[in-house]
């Protein structure tokens, strides 16, 4: 990752070589595609879930200083 590093900061303005330039809308083509399929990661899900419990339990505990996202949370995020 160094060199790309040492490479990008030669480039002045537009001037981008045709290696990057490839590999950069190679990379384009797999996010489209990623977002047309749906495809996550192998880890998203848990990621998600462990981010939702720990939003539930900030919720939970700060529900009188955050009164309109506790309600929030209750509505839409099955906060009990």
């Amino acid at each position: 990752m160094g060199s790309v590093w040492a490479t990008m900061a030669k480039i002045a303005g537009d001037a981008y070589p045709e290696d990057i330039r490839k590999a950069a809308f190679d990379l384009g083509k797999k996010l489209v595609l990623s977002c047309e399929n749906k495809a996550a990661c192998k880890d998203a899900g848990k990621k998600a879930e462990s981010f939702k419990e720990r939003m539930r339990g900030l919720m939970l505990w700060r529900k009188q200083e955050w009164p309109y996202e506790y309600q929030y949370w209750k509505k839409h995020r099955g906060l009990d």
